[in-house]
């Protein structure tokens, strides 16, 4: 049962995950991303998106494929507008190409690159809180 204490407790894990990911210790942004899953997220593309990215960090280049590939489909059914789910899926192949050139992929490495350079988007269309939580190397 869902009660008001596990709400409440939400964003602490939110928070701790982030925190974790910034202080660069990816092993306790993961758990924390878990427990947050476990108990309160479903088909959230942020939780996908943070866990795909720690993945990686984490050399666990497959896994965070997989991850990555759901943070693709939550995005596509959020309630965001079109840019930002263009900006949302650009990043998600920036981290999957990147994956891919760590397990020696080149040629998934260059599909995943071509299939990024289809995507554009307006930067002056998506939210701040967006771009500050998934920052890209370069913008459009």
């Amino acid at each position: 049962m869902f009660s008001i204490f596990n709400f409440l407790k939400s964003p602490f894990y939110w928070a701790m995950a982030i925190k974790r990911i910034h202080e660069g210790n990816n092993l306790d942004a993961y758990i924390s991303l878990n427990k947050l899953h476990e108990k309160f997220t479903k088909n959230n593309y942020k939780y996908y998106l943070l866990k795909g990215f720690v993945l990686l960090m984490l050399k666990e280049y497959e896994h965070s494929i997989k991850v990555l590939d759901y943070g693709l489909i939550a995005v596509n059914k959020n309630n965001l507008n079109n840019d930002e789910k263009r900006y949302l899926q650009k990043y998600i192949y920036s981290l999957i190409e990147m994956s891919y050139k760590m397990m020696d992929q080149t040629n998934n490495a260059e599909k995943t690159r071509i299939e990024m350079k289809k995507i554009s988007y307006s930067i002056d269309n998506i939210q701040e809180r967006i771009i500050q939580l998934f920052p890209q190397r370069n913008t459009n």
